[in-house]
């Protein structure tokens, strides 16, 4: 997981085992609604994709782009899939759109095998940063599900977004952009 229930513990100054599988729920939950809301994988895993030739135009997208790693490119031939060689297209990460020197038409014809997303050792601090965060609102507000505002005496409490701008301007440099 790249947030751990320690790195959770260690944010809200927790000193107990008692709700680890909560932490645990909380921190799954939140990195698959990150990985919706910025429309890429965050936490490493590995992507196989297939693309038609016929259909590429030179170009193939990759669906997700975030800290691409271990890039291969193969093509069919027969029954057999060939490994493209590095020196047969350009390959911009950043986009993670490979544009290719010549294309082989065909359906399906091409296989991208590729590691995406960061594990606990390389996530960048700010989106560890997003990630506790969401975590922390989630866990303040876990029994107070759907109430919005809460008074006790002379005291209340109002629930804000767990999406605000501090998180969100993290989260906008993670962001897919379709072409």
């Amino acid at each position: 997981m790249i947030v751990s229930k320690e790195d959770f513990k260690i944010y809200t100054s927790l000193n107990t085992n008692d709700f680890d599988d909560t932490i645990g729920l909380l921190i799954s939950g939140a990195i698959k609604w990150i990985e919706v809301m910025v429309d890429n994988k965050i936490e490493e895993t590995q992507i196989e994709e297939y693309f038609d030739g016929d259909e590429i135009e030179n170009n193939i997208y990759l669906s997700d782009n975030l800290n691409i790693q271990d890039l291969v490119i193969q093509y069919k031939s027969g029954d057999d899939w060939l490994t493209i060689p590095d020196n047969d297209y350009i390959f911009y990460d950043d986009e993670g759109v490979v544009k290719l020197n010549y294309v082989r038409y065909g359906d399906q014809n091409y296989k991208v095998v590729y590691k995406v997303g960061f594990t606990n050792k390389n996530i960048p601090d700010n989106l560890k940063l997003a990630i506790l965060k969401i975590v922390g609102k989630l866990w303040n507000k876990r029994r107070s599900d759907g109430i919005k505002m809460e008074n006790l005496g002379d005291a209340s409490v109002t629930w804000e977004n767990y999406l605000s701008q501090d998180i969100a301007s993290i989260l906008s440099k993670f962001k897919k952009y379709s072409i």
